[in-house]
């Protein structure tokens, strides 16, 4: 079925359909019976409306296979053995293209009108050594106009359709003239009045012509074209991994549960986009709009390729409607037209909008991507395609394509992934050094050792990095099929420097009640950025990151040091965030990659190339951040008048400082929960058993995630130092 999708997708279509419909006609009726000729000249007007020439389509073409049935039972009966093979042969072909024109009707005229151009040959060269050149002219007409639709139908050439309709208007008119003789004046009515329509035709395919030279000539067309023709070439998709992708997004759809309501989190495929895909990262999930069913798309783009989508949009801009259709029509694309519309969105219970592109493709789909860098940074490289229910791959690849977003569909090469796990081990690393640097051309366009080359030369430091973690690089999943690369031995490194635990306290709750299901959902279902809760309507309550500041897609936490130690522990007082319930996070997560900032930043993830209110106001805290190294070593030291950093940081309140994970920290990394008190304790832990997320080990003790519940659920504001006494099975 995949290759009839591509066959399909890949050929192209006329507004002028061809087809013998004296070779349909069962010869039975007589060549010159009345009844055969009134349809032979009412048929090819009918057929020229559309929805009633895929019915005639259909039903000629079993009134072939019929008729050849019929005349291989007459032969059969007199014995005549060479004209039954002949005409067995004719119903073998005859059949195939029906079921090619059930399958599809686009293919069955395909598959039809080659059979014809293949018969026409032979009745040609039969017609020629009988002397009879009369009909072998007529013949080489009408094989010859066959033949050109079918080169037509794979390539899609203008100057082919064009020479194609001359054929048939000149057969028209050479069938007229026999018709004539023949006294038969309807017919040659019926073939003068086609001769007109195919000459009406023919003039309106030589004005596409002239119109698509004109086009080409302009500059400005010549990219947009080229990414038309770009969708038609598909090919490549047959092997893909997504080739059916209805089937694909059901397999690996990722569904959560908090205890109260079960949600779809999409499907998730990890290794595409080579470049251009943010964490070569693509989500695919079935939504419903207005009772309608959609397959949706999502991933987000690096800089250095939304800038170059921007240039796509400015020029599809700058065109005319009728420009847009004449590009698309040339290119022979799926699609009828293409509009751009930009408007303001709300987002839903929020105080701040943002802007989008709404890119609506006629025949195909719908693109939306982010409009404005300053007031919905989280939103601007985002790109979220929605396709009717029963589009293929090869409508998606199409749709892409015209924005130049087809690579997104690529596989990433070794070479791709390998660049990926560098830039974000620079990133985590020289977080200074990289922020400018990623967002250059000379990141992706570089080889992976001149690109290591670079990152040396900007931070010499990085030869050692490299060289202690590269292989140390493994996978790690934020969600099933969701990939966020994982550096494993940070870990080590951020203890000896004096890190110990992350932290969250459960704020946003108005009841105990509130916060006791807030926990159980976060054992079931990890902490989420406020950018999921928004996508999957996750209404779960909590600070969650802005989005004016770019934050919407992290995780907040803070960090526990050796400095917090205090006999018997640690003390979490001093923290800035308070709650009743407070979440202890291992370590480990770090390795996932974060930023972080000394103080109650917002999580500000802007650059200079923002130019909002929140960028003025943050001005120079993302590009200035610390790496975790850093940070680690400054929150344990508090200040140093020796560290370069104590100056610009002396107004910090420490004490707010915030650490932002990507998207999700799932609950695999939780190592409990501090509560303030012994009620407190007892509300949580009879909430987590009715929610079932209280278990009993071999010994009939209560675990949760395999911790004692005595371990997991602390009465004190005081933790235990992991490095000297490590919650335990036992």
């Amino acid at each position: 079925m995949n290759y009839i999708n591509c066959i399909e997708h890949s050929i192209f279509s006329s507004e002028t359909d061809h087809r013998l419909y004296d070779l349909d006609l069962p010869e039975a009726l007589g060549k010159e019976s009345k009844p055969r000729r009134i349809a032979l000249a009412i048929i090819p007007f009918v057929a020229l409306y559309s929805p009633v020439g895929t019915a005639l389509s259909l039903g000629l073409g079993s009134c072939r296979v019929i008729s050849h049935v019929k005349l291989a039972l007459d032969h059969e009966g007199k014995k005549e053995w060479k004209n039954v093979s002949k005409e067995v042969a004719q119903t073998t072909l005859a059949i195939v293209s029906l079921t090619s024109s059930i399958l599809s009707i686009k293919m069955g005229q395909l598959l039809t009108s080659s059979i014809d151009t293949a018969q026409g040959t032979c009745s040609i060269i039969y017609y020629a050594l009988q002397g009879k050149y009369d009909k072998a002219t007529e013949e080489a007409l009408q094989t010859l106009a066959s033949g050109l639709y079918v080169a037509f139908t794979l390539t899609g050439s203008l100057e082919i359709i064009l020479l194609s309709v001359l054929l048939q208007t000149a057969l028209q008119l050479y069938q007229m003239k026999e018709e004539i003789s023949k006294e038969h004046y309807i017919e040659a009515a019926a073939k003068l009045g086609m001769a007109a329509i195919r000459l009406n035709q023919a003039n309106t395919y030589r004005g596409l012509i002239q119109k698509r030279n004109a086009l080409f000539a302009l500059q400005k067309y010549q990219s947009l074209v080229s990414q038309a023709l770009k969708g038609r070439s598909a090919r490549h998709l047959l092997q893909h991994n997504l080739s059916d992708l209805n089937g694909k997004i059901d397999e690996n759809k990722v569904s959560l549960y908090n205890q109260e309501k079960e949600y779809d989190f999409g499907s998730h495929f990890h290794g595409y986009g080579k470049g251009l895909v943010k964490g070569a990262n693509l989500a695919f999930r079935t939504v419903t709009i207005d009772s309608k069913e959609f397959t949706e798309c999502e991933f987000k783009v690096n800089h250095v390729f939304r800038e170059k989508l921007q240039e796509t949009i400015n020029q599809f801009q700058k065109l005319k409607a009728s420009e847009i259709c004449d590009i698309l029509q040339l290119s022979g694309s799926h699609a009828k037209s293409l509009s751009i519309e930009k408007y303001k969105e709300d987002f839903e219970g929020k105080d701040s909008f943002k802007e989008i592109y709404r890119i609506a493709v006629s025949g195909l789909g719908q693109i939306t991507i982010g409009a404005s860098r300053d007031h919905s940074p989280n939103i601007f490289d985002r790109v979220v395609i929605l396709l009717d229910a029963e589009k293929t791959l090869f409508d998606l690849h199409e749709l892409l394509s015209l924005m130049n977003l087809d690579t997104a569909l690529i596989s990433s090469s070794k070479d791709d992934l390998d660049r990926l796990k560098m830039g974000h081990l620079f990133r985590i690393f020289f977080p200074r050094e990289a922020t400018s640097f990623e967002r250059s051309e000379d990141f992706f366009s570089l080889s992976t050792q001149e690109l290591l080359d670079q990152m040396i030369e900007k931070a010499p430091q990085m030869k050692e990095i490299y060289n202690r973690y590269f292989d140390q690089i493994e996978e790690a999943e934020i969600l099933p099929g969701r990939v966020r690369y994982k550096i494993k031995g940070l870990t080590n490194e951020i203890q000896k420097l004096g890190g110990r635990y992350l932290t969250a306290a459960l704020t946003g709750s108005y009841s105990m009640q509130d916060m006791y299901q807030r926990a159980a959902s976060m054992l079931s279902m990890g902490m989420l950025s406020q950018e999921i809760r928004d996508k999957y309507k996750v209404g779960e309550g909590g600070l969650g990151g802005s989005y004016d500041a770019g934050a919407a897609d992290s995780v907040f936490t803070q960090m526990l040091t050796k400095k917090d130690e205090i006999p018997g522990g640690f003390d979490t007082s001093n923290l800035a965030y308070q709650s009743r319930v407070r979440v202890l996070i291992s370590l480990d997560a770090l390795e996932t990659g974060t930023y972080q900032h000394f103080d109650d930043d917002l999580g500000v993830r802007l650059t200079d190339e923002n130019q909002s209110i929140m960028s003025l106001i943050f001005n120079g805290t993302y590009s200035n951040r610390s790496s975790i190294s850093e940070f680690t070593t400054m929150i344990q030291q508090k200040r140093s008048d020796e560290d370069p950093w104590t100056k610009w940081n002396s107004d910090k309140d420490w004490n707010s400082h915030e650490i932002m994970l990507k998207e999700r920290i799932a609950p695999s990394y939780f190592e409990g929960f501090l509560v303030n008190d012994e009620e407190t304790r007892d509300g949580l832990l009879n909430h987590l058993r009715t929610c079932n997320l209280v278990q009993k080990d071999s010994l009939h003790r209560e675990t949760i995630q395999g911790h004692l519940v005595k371990d997991f659920i602390r009465i004190s504001s005081f933790i235990p130092d992991p490095a000297s006494a490590k919650i335990s099975n036992t």
